[in-house]
């Protein structure tokens, strides 16, 4: 790896008959570590080796070295390797017993023999990716492996155990871009959406479907792990994702979130920009008739901003607010 990479670049160094795992290998690395995988300039030609493939090679980011008896059939003198393969950044993944320089084993190495190379590599990357200094979690729990198959391999969905959905996402979080964990135990898809949106840095100021949309959009191109902690069956429609991003459901809560009834937190709801969550808060405390001209008012001012006109009329006819805008709380200057 490359001082101070950004690691977008795999070269794949191989032999034509280990083509087939080196293209599974490249798919399975694009999608799950945005990287672009360089398959057909890593084909060792007639004539060449792996060592003078390396070299070619030696300008990726990552340079993976598929070993096996047709890449390195034969012991290579020393002198030919020792310059380049002690020197290069590189991972090594064995597919068949060989004669490459055992001194290799000392690397960055995986024996697809004894475990699953390409998650290994997988999460090798994602490791210095995210955190270049500390060492990569090689570990992969046995009892997780469905969970593995179904949501870290490729992209999917399923429900587990809030104590076991917990452990995947503490093991496997180095296998996504990032985990976004949201309570959903007796809270509305409005209230989901709104601290799901959060979590992604998303302006959500538009009605839930809008907002729900928006979201989808935006977890269909990255590979991150939703959780949806004891989500009901509306909310799971609503925030399952699709694409790229995998979605595990808790089938009971493992976090509970209380969302405040107040003035206060409508206030905060606005200030962000979240208004479908506040249209919510906000009417709940004109139905309680707290502060009732207040809440009408700005009722009436996101109904406005939504083009619901009518709406909004009839709000500030309700508590005999004037037909003129009234910035109130939406008045941030």
């Amino acid at each position: 790896m490359k001082a101070g990479s950004t690691l977008n670049t795999v070269f794949l160094a191989h032999a034509e008959p280990d083509r087939d795992y080196a293209s599974k290998l490249a798919a399975f690395l694009e999608f799950g570590c945005d990287v672009r995988c360089y398959l057909d300039p890593g084909r060792i030609e007639a004539g060449e080796d792996m060592v003078a493939k390396a070299e070619q090679g030696s300008w990726a980011d990552v340079l993976v070295l598929l070993l096996s008896k047709d890449s390195w059939p034969e012991r290579i003198a020393r002198a030919r390797w020792d310059p380049l393969l002690l020197d290069l950044p590189l991972v090594c993944i064995l597919l068949s017993e060989c004669g490459f320089p055992e001194v290799l084993r000392r690397r960055d190495f995986f024996d697809s023999h004894t475990c699953n190379a390409a998650r290994k590599l997988k999460r090798w990357l994602g490791q210095r990716k995210h955190d270049p200094g500390e060492t990569a979690n090689a570990e992969f729990s046995s009892d997780l492996e469905e969970i593995y198959s179904t949501l870290a391999d490729r992209s999917g969905s399923m429900m587990v155990d809030g104590v076991t959905a917990k452990r995947f996402a503490e093991e496997a979080a180095r296998d996504f871009e990032t985990v976004l964990w949201v309570p959903c135990h007796r809270r509305s898809v409005v209230q989901a959406a709104g601290y799901l949106g959060a979590q992604l840095g998303l302006v959500l100021d538009g009605p839930s479907k809008e907002n729900c949309e928006r979201i989808q959009e935006v977890l269909a191109h990255r590979r991150c792990l939703l959780v949806l902690d004891s989500a009901n069956e509306k909310t799971r429609s609503a925030l399952t994702a699709r694409g790229r991003t995998s979605t595990l459901v808790t089938a009971e809560p493992v976090q509970l979130l209380e969302t405040p009834q107040t003035l206060e937190y409508a206030r905060e709801l606005v200030s962000n920009q979240r208004f479908a969550e506040a249209y919510d808060v906000l009417y709940q405390l004109l139905d309680a008739v707290v502060e009732p001209d207040f809440s009408a008012r700005e009722l009436a001012w996101i109904c406005d901003h939504w083009g619901r006109i009518a709406e909004g009329n009839r709000l500030r006819e309700q508590c005999n607010l004037p037909p003129t805008r009234q910035m109130g709380l939406f008045d941030l200057d």
